[in-house]
C-alpha cells in the first residue's frame, strides 16, 4: 500500500465523518430568519476550502488534484442546492 494512497483515505474519512458531523450541527435553517443560517454557511464552505487548499498544498494526494474539490462539492452540494432554489 502507497503512502499516497493512506493519506487520502484518512483525509477521505476525515471530511466524511467528523468534518460532515461538525457541518450539520452548525447548520440548521430557520425559516423565518436565514441570516444566521446563511452566515454560517458562508463561513464553513470558506473554512473548508481553506482547509482543501492548505491540505493540497502540503500533502501529496495523488494524481487527482481535484480530489479536495469533489469532497468540498459533496459536503456542501445539499446546502448550496437548497439556497440556489
Amino acid at each position: 500500500m502507497n503512502p499516497e494512497y493512506v493519506t487520502a483515505k484518512l483525509v477521505l474519512n476525515i471530511y466524511h465523518d467528523a468534518l460532515q458531523k461538525h457541518i450539520q450541527s452548525h447548520l440548521e435553517p430557520n425559516p423565518f430568519n436565514m441570516q444566521p443560517y446563511l452566515s454560517n454557511l458562508s463561513q464553513l464552505y470558506a473554512s473548508t476550502c481553506q482547509l482543501s487548499n492548505t491540505l493540497l498544498e502540503k500533502l501529496k494526494l495523488g494524481s487527482d488534484t481535484t480530489f479536495l474539490l469533489k469532497l468540498n462539492k459533496k459536503l456542501f452540494d445539499g446546502y448550496l442546492e437548497g439556497y440556489i432554489k
